[in-house]
């Protein structure tokens, strides 16, 4: 059985900005997502509470997506006698990422 080692080059704070990037999407935001999305199952939306809901949950993505790349390129695999058995295209990811 494999696990997994991952280690983050920095602690991220959710909402917070670090060089200038959002790294999680805010609170107010994902309340407002679920405000959404509880009126739409209630009492329906509007045109303009539909438009907002799909680029709040554009941005939720996308921000998800970042995220997650970013915790691949800190993610290095172990076998149980301690040898880096981290796949190729992970490797090739990590370096493209870090040139």
């Amino acid at each position: 059985m494999l696990s997994l080692v991952v280690a983050f080059s920095m602690i991220k704070e959710r909402g917070k900005n670090i060089q200038g990037v959002q790294l999680m999407i805010s609170k107010e935001k994902l309340n407002r997502i679920n405000e959404l999305s509880k009126k739409s199952k209630s009492e329906g939306l509007t045109q303009e509470e539909k438009l907002e809901q799909q680029q709040l949950r554009q941005e939720y993505l996308e921000s998800f997506r970042r995220d997650f790349q970013n915790t691949l390129k800190n993610v290095t695999v172990i076998d149980p006698k301690g040898n880096d058995v981290t796949p190729e295209k992970l490797k090739k990811f990590k370096n493209k990422r870090l040139h």
